[in-house]
């Protein structure tokens, strides 16, 4: 009995590690489909959400960033919805100029996503809860910050850490 609940079990994971792998390829190629359309402050829709395929992504190009030192990167914004309670992941993707993603800042709620990018600095929007962003922008001029701090209220909020791909 052991071992058929044990292969079940087994089973059951190599299901959800596939269909995970399914949908990280499918997103990967819908932010290729965004970085090659160029439109900055667009927001594309793939997919629709429901409690039977639990999958929708939104991805917004921000533009493309020259560095002090001649890289280019350019930025997505990611929401995807998943989940029986839709539950969403909000990620800033970072992309080398031949579209080579190089990794990405998880970030807790849509709203602390940037909604532009100006001359290389990110920009955030004031929130209901969060009234002291209008000031608030990454530099990504000098490079790709290992983590970053984006400010809700003076002197507090959030800290998020670069992670490579």
């Amino acid at each position: 009995m052991i071992i058929g609940d044990m292969k079940n079990i087994l089973f059951t994971l190599f299901c959800i590690i596939g269909l995970a792998n399914l949908n990280i390829q499918a997103q990967e190629k819908e932010q290729l489909q965004v970085l090659k359309k160029a439109a900055i402050g667009h927001k594309y829709i793939f997919g629709t959400w429901t409690p039977d395929n639990q999958g929708e992504t939104h991805l917004t190009y921000l533009g493309k960033c020259q560095t002090t030192n001649g890289q280019t990167y350019k930025i997505l914004t990611s929401v995807w919805l998943w989940g029986l309670s839709k539950r969403a992941t909000n990620r800033i993707l970072i992309f080398d100029h031949q579209n080579r993603y190089l990794g990405n800042y998880k970030i807790n709620m849509a709203d602390d996503l940037p909604f532009k990018m100006e001359k290389g600095k990110l920009r955030f929007k004031n929130t209901q809860e969060c009234s002291y962003r209008s000031s608030l922008f990454i530099d990504l001029t000098r490079g790709i910050p290992e983590k970053i701090f984006i400010e809700c209220t003076k002197g507090s909020g959030d800290e998020y850490l670069f992670d490579k791909g």
